[in-house]
């Protein structure tokens, strides 16, 4: 983060992890994903603005997306909007990968295609060998 401000001409303090900033709705920082550590904010009047800034922000990936609420009428209005694989609440993203939350380490998911989650038994195959008439596996 130190190196992003600084070369956009801010002085920051060394070890600076991450960079908060308020941008509009249709700020690139908004709608791409830059792996950086810059959060971007936008600004809403109320729940159903924020709502269908974050359904034009997801843009129809259906990857994850994250709220934060104990409301449950918005719990169930906003899974329904995103529709996407993952859906966190009151909790980090990565939550969903069995780290502050339910589930296992996945690196990836496949969620336009419907097949979810990956996990290695997904790109491997489990094999079997069976032995018959005095055969073993010490003889082969």
């Amino acid at each position: 983060a130190t190196t992003i401000l600084n070369a956009a001409g801010v002085t920051a303090p060394a070890g600076t992890v991450a960079i908060v900033v308020e941008v509009p709705a249709d700020h690139g920082f908004v709608i791409n994903e830059y792996l950086m550590p810059i959060l971007p904010v936008v600004r809403c009047r109320d729940f159903d603005e924020a709502l269908a800034g974050a359904v034009r922000a997801e843009g129809g990936r259906g990857h994850t997306a994250v709220l934060h609420t104990n409301n449950t009428k918005r719990i169930t209005q906003f899974t329904k909007a995103m529709d996407c694989s993952v859906t966190v609440i009151n909790a980090p993203s990565y939550a969903s990968c069995g780290l502050e939350g339910e589930g296992f380490l996945a690196m990836t998911i496949a969620g336009p295609t419907g097949e979810g989650f990956t996990r290695p038994r997904t790109f491997t195959r489990q094999r079997r060998l069976t032995l018959a008439n005095n055969l073993s596996a010490h003889t082969l």
